[in-house]
């Protein structure tokens, strides 16, 4: 949590000046690199911190990006719609999290959660990266 908010505070002005299409992208791969690194990587507690930490890179700038994209995407008329439905979005997948990965691991073991998260983590960096090459190709 540390490195998102850091990452918030530092570099996220600099990055939300930037492509939104691009930067979103790039963000989401290094969160999909850390989701596939915690299955991966960690095997001491070095390993989880630099896994985590890059995680929070990417989440913590990604977040800001797509925020304002969710902004300035939306008709004129519904910015503040668009910007109420994000927020909730994000508190459902805050805390609604949990309640799944619980049930995940109940059911399929730490190593189904993390294969469920693996593909989750693809079908959006697959998602990000359709976005980027459409806009790039319009």
């Amino acid at each position: 949590m540390g490195a998102a908010i850091c990452c918030r505070l530092l570099i996220a002005g600099w990055v939300v000046k930037r492509n939104p299409f691009a930067s979103s992208w790039v963000l989401t791969t290094l969160m999909l690199v850390a989701v596939l690194g915690f299955g991966h990587w960690v095997h001491d507690s070095v390993g989880y911190v630099l896994t985590a930490a890059l995680l929070g890179v990417g989440y913590g700038l990604n977040y800001s990006v797509i925020n304002g994209l969710a902004a300035n995407e939306a008709p004129q008329r519904l910015t503040a719609q668009a910007l109420l439905l994000f927020s909730l979005a994000y508190f459902i997948g805050v805390f609604g999290f949990p309640f799944i990965a619980g049930k995940l691991i109940g059911q399929a073991g730490v190593q189904g959660m993390l294969v469920g998260i693996w593909v989750i983590a693809g079908v959006v960096w697959v998602v990000s990266g359709g976005r980027w090459l459409a806009w790039k190709f319009r």
